[in-house]
């Protein structure tokens, strides 16, 4: 089953219900619970994972170091809601507009399947039911996007949603995992098996090697992030990286690729203003280029070999 490109924004902000240490990082399976969310949306392909943070924000942002995602932090958690999280996500995504698939962090066992189902329902605004019941990720599409990054109403996200004039539309799925909270539920243990049964995909992680690796998607990340932001610093912290291993990359680029990637202007209590340079720019655009048609030639020789299809 094919689908639209997509991003993903996932919401682990807040401070968990349960009285007994729970977070997002712990374990569910031979993954973490964040990780497992995000293994799926991977696996369909998303584009882009956003991560909201805010309670024990670094240490999440820590675990998450180097997952490929870019995480958002909200200092106001404390007085925040999930529509908070919405609209900050919707707001660092608004330059490269796509559909954008939407969960808190405490749901992981929905499968691949389902989010292919909610991208290829045509819909604004997509909901997933099983037994009856509606669940996460939600579906919202291009349309609805603008009226929810600017609500500031009372209600949250579930007022927003009916506010925003879009039907919902409810796809069925045989996804118990849709509703699965795994800060709440008890028993997971099948629906944990379930999930691990997911089809298998091919990962295909792309690097660039002279005397050792020095270029891989998170140094592709560094340098996009770095255009996009001006600064070194911020695009680090948008990663979860430390300032000093941000420099250790892009010292290797340099160094092994022969380039000058990176315009350096020190001053300021940012380290001064940080610009991609010509030959930066081309070789970003050469590689992301490069590990697209290598992700695409592998995904079309591994449907030779494995046939493996979607359920």
């Amino acid at each position: 089953m094919s689908c639209p490109s997509f991003y993903a924004l996932i919401a682990a902000a807040g401070k968990p219900r349960r009285k007994d240490g729970f977070q997002v990082s712990d374990p569910l399976g031979s993954l973490s619970v964040i990780r497992r969310i995000i293994h799926t949306f991977r696996q369909a392909g998303a584009a882009e994972i956003i991560v909201i943070t805010g309670y024990h924000a670094k240490e999440l942002e820590r675990h998450l170091a180097r997952s490929g995602v870019i995480c958002l932090r909200n200092d106001d958690w404390e007085n925040s809601d999930m529509m908070a999280s919405v609209r900050m996500g919707l707001s660092y995504l608004s330059p490269t507009p796509g559909p954008v698939l939407f969960t808190p962090a405490d749901i992981p066992l929905f499968t691949m399947s389902t989010v292919l189902h909610l991208l290829n329902s045509g819909a604004d605004f997509a909901v997933p039911q099983a037994d009856g019941k509606s669940g996460h990720p939600l579906y919202l599409g291009t349309k609805i996007q603008p009226f929810l990054s600017r609500y500031e109403e009372d209600g949250g996200l579930r007022e927003a949603l009916r506010r925003s004039g879009f039907p919902r539309t409810l796809v069925h799925v045989p996804d118990e995992g849709v509703l699965y909270d795994a800060e709440l539920s008890g028993d997971f243990d099948e629906l944990l098996e379930r999930h691990r049964r997911q089809p298998f995909l091919p990962l295909v992680s792309v690097s660039l090697e002279r005397e050792s690796p020095f270029f891989d998607r998170t140094s592709a990340m560094l340098l996009r992030l770095i255009a996009q932001t001006g600064s070194v610093k911020k695009a680090c912290a948008l990663m979860g990286l430390s300032y000093s291993k941000g420099w250790d990359i892009l010292n290797e680029l340099e160094l092994q690729a022969g380039i000058t990637a990176i315009n350096r202007r020190p001053g300021g209590s940012d380290g001064g203003a940080t610009t991609l340079t010509a030959e930066g720019k081309e070789f970003l655009e050469q590689f992301t280029a490069y590990e697209a048609e290598v992700i695409s030639l592998a995904k079309e020789c591994f449907g030779r070999f494995f046939n493996s299809k979607e359920d």
